[in-house]
């Protein structure tokens, strides 16, 4: 009798085992698997998401967080947990921070309702047995208390983890009961009410999660308890509480956020980087400016693009300086030059620059040389150590130099005057590096000026930056070229313009009073009218502009201090609007030589190998325009920027992957396009809304002309 007993016991510690195996793995496909192949798929990197999951090996009593980042295949997650009906992983889910994602609230007051009623319904049916009734009380009492604590969660943790843990193990023991209850009378249902291995597993899931929450973590390896730091887009609520608070210049509720973001984990930097990649340069620099970083943890240099972009300097540039000296000295000349050249500092981070500068004898400390004899071994700076500061105070083309404007990614722009009148002459930068905004070259200035003539005429249109002359002289080109840099200096390819005292759009973008003003998106339609209609004029004679972004959409004079005097000025005509550098034109149908990344096509730079010139990829810029103007933020999004670089550093190492590269890109701002762009558009004015979306789409035969987006604004 006792040796038939303990076989009977056998039997059921080998099927509560066994079943419980086989439920754990189902359950693992379910929760973890199978949504990580639905996000991949979506992603379009099936590899790596599956790849991710399997090597942490997840069991189902940890949420997948670090693979499934898709608001979708979270609400699947979920209703798999309730329709399990274990209190356990509905706390997990919450743990997790699922209140976070948009309808996470919702989702995890469903699944406690669900637990609700299965308890009801447990406790009626099964109410013989003292097992079921224990169950049943566990996932009652955990769906009534968990509405009044869910707010305490973040709060609370110690609170939090007592009740959780206390919950699951009277889920557990109501389960062992009840599966010896029941396994005599009916084994199906003790297969129902019985998974106390399971659940089990899911108090030693939990713990953890608890003791993560503490030290910041957001999930672990089951397998290797090896600690996976999060994305900082996992705290959806916190992250865009603290964009939108930067946006709109609250510092106050900017700490707030920030500080709950480190509290879960997250450093400084981590956030920095997020704002640097989501294009949010303004609310970059405001962290620069108010928090001590250790730049060397950054993951790249993108940051000097926000800085450039956003033609700010913050406080702590100098020890961005220092280690970008130390890690890419590239980046670190750029930064420094730009804040020599294109600021009024007078500070330490002018001192810096300057001290960058000298070190990699791109400067000489103290006033400039003399001017230099033309000839063959001089001991000038080389044009990648090029010194626009050179030509101050000379003669060039019967100009006298008075300052430096600026400093471009292929150019230097130059204040220049002849008798009472100043204008402006555009030099370009003879070196290449592939890391510039937009690429250039000596062969680029050559294209121009066969072009001159024509470019001149075109430039008489009023809503056109006027060109006034164009210098070149071959000989001396090549010369320069083959290092007699002292013939760059005396006689440079230059274009001479007129100047526009107003500055340009990408820098009224950065003035917090006109930005923030009602009168904002009035200004915006007054410019982008008028830059329209320069852009209909030129596509109407058959050229393309090619680079047409907020840096080259000039006013003639300054606009005023508040957004009310800046649309007074533009509607009462006291400062024109123009959109400047013809130099970048081609004729419809000719080669494309050059881009930038943030504001043109991905079709634009395949057109560089495969394509020709056409008005569509201008369309294209002038909707990413406005996105940036209206949202203070690059319209390609940063990944899509890396791979058309990396295309065009391919094609010019002759390598093999360039299509590749593109079509990858494609397939990226095609997916980009239909989903973050048309949500992050849903606030905006209708009119502006739909000239982004037609004028962006991905397919340039769907984009339409420039007099239909006129007739929308």
């Amino acid at each position: 009798m006792s040796s038939s007993s303990s076989d009977k016991g056998k039997r059921l510690v080998a099927f509560i085992a066994v079943f419980s195996f086989i439920f754990t793995t189902l359950y693992y496909l379910v929760s973890g698997l199978l949504p990580a192949i639905a996000n991949g798929l979506t992603r379009g990197d099936l590899f790596n998401s599956v790849l991710s999951v399997v090597n942490s090996k997840n069991s189902p009593i940890i949420y997948s967080s670090t693979v499934v980042d898709s608001n979708g295949v979270v609400k699947l997650s979920l209703i798999v947990y309730a329709v399990f009906e274990n209190p356990v992983s509905v706390l997990n889910l919450a743990i997790l921070g699922l209140p976070h994602v948009p309808g996470g609230g919702t989702l995890l007051f469903g699944g406690g309702l669900v637990n609700l009623i299965s308890g009801g319904i447990f406790a009626y049916f099964y109410r013989r047995s003292k097992g079921v009734l224990i169950s049943s009380i566990s996932l009652i009492s955990n769906s009534i208390i968990q509405a009044f604590i869910t707010s305490r969660i973040s709060s609370d943790p110690p609170f939090y983890s007592l009740f959780s843990m206390s919950e699951a193990l009277l889920f557990v023991v109501g389960q062992v009961i009840a599966g010896t209850e029941l396994y005599r009378e009916n084994k199906v249902k003790a297969i129902l009410v019985s998974f106390p291995f399971f659940s089990l597993l899911n108090i030693l899931g939990f713990g953890w999660l608890i003791s993560d929450a503490f030290n910041g973590a957001q999930t672990h390896s089951s397998g290797a308890q090896q600690y996976v730091p999060p994305s900082t887009t996992q705290n959806y609520n916190d992250y865009d509480a603290l964009v939108g608070a930067l946006r709109n210049g609250d510092s106050a509720e900017a700490r707030m956020y920030i500080s709950e973001l480190q509290a879960d984990g997250f450093a400084i930097e981590d956030i920095l980087d997020q704002l640097v990649n989501d294009g949010e340069c303004r609310g970059a620099i405001w962290v620069m400016d108010n928090y001590t970083l250790d730049f060397g943890k950054l993951k790249d240099s993108s940051v000097v693009d926000c800085i450039v972009e956003a033609r700010r300097v913050p406080k702590s540039v100098v020890s961005l300086l220092e280690s970008l000296d130390k890690t890419s000295v590239e980046n670190a000349l750029r930064l420094a030059k730009f804040i020599y050249y294109n600021t009024n500092l007078s500070d330490s981070r002018r001192d810096k620059a300057e001290e960058i500068l000298v070190k990699h004898s791109v400067i000489q400390r103290g006033n400039p040389p003399a001017s230099p004899q033309p000839k063959p071994g001089s001991t000038m700076p080389t044009l990648d150590r090029w010194d626009p500061n050179l030509w101050v105070g000379k003669e060039v083309y019967g100009y006298t130099i008075e300052r430096v404007l600026g400093v471009g990614g292929t150019s230097y722009v130059l204040l220049a005057k002849t008798g009472d009148e100043q204008y402006a002459i555009k030099v370009p930068i003879l070196s290449y590096s592939p890391t510039q905004a937009t690429k250039v070259s000596s062969l680029t200035f050559q294209d121009i000026y066969k072009e001159s003539s024509n470019l001149q005429r075109l430039s008489e249109h009023g809503n056109v930056v006027r060109i006034f002359g164009m210098f070149l002289d071959m000989n001396l080109l090549k010369r320069v070229e083959r290092g007699e840099v002292a013939y760059y200096l005396s006689n440079p390819p230059a274009i001479v313009m007129e100047y526009m005292g107003g500055g340009s759009l990408s820098t009224l973008v950065n003035e917090d009073t006109v930005f923030f003003s009602t009168r904002w998106v009035d200004v915006l339609r007054t410019v982008f009218l008028k830059v329209g209609k320069a852009l209909d004029y030129l596509h109407k004679s058959g050229y393309v502009h090619l680079d047409v972004k907020p840096q080259n959409i000039f006013f003639s004079r300054p606009l005023g201090g508040t957004g009310e005097e800046v649309y007074d000025s533009l509607v009462k005509g006291h400062a024109e609007v123009k959109l400047g550098d013809l130099g970048s034109a081609r004729r419809a149908g000719e080669r494309v030589t050059q881009y930038t990344a943030q504001y043109c096509p991905v079709d634009q730079v395949k057109a560089m190998v495969l394509g020709k010139a056409d008005p569509s990829m201008d369309v294209y810029s002038f909707g990413a325009s406005l996105y940036t103007a209206l949202t203070r933020r690059y319209f390609n999004p940063q990944e899509l920027v890396k791979l058309m670089d990396d295309a065009v550093d391919d094609y010019a190492r002759k390598g093999s992957s360039f299509l590749s590269i593109l079509r990858e890109a494609e397939e990226k701002y095609a997916r980009y396009y239909n989903g973050e762009l048309r949500t992050s558009l849903s606030s905006y004015p209708d009119n502006l809304r739909e000239v982004i979306l037609l004028a962006t789409d991905p397919d340039p035969n769907k984009r339409p002309r420039m007099g239909y987006i006129i007739s929308l604004l």
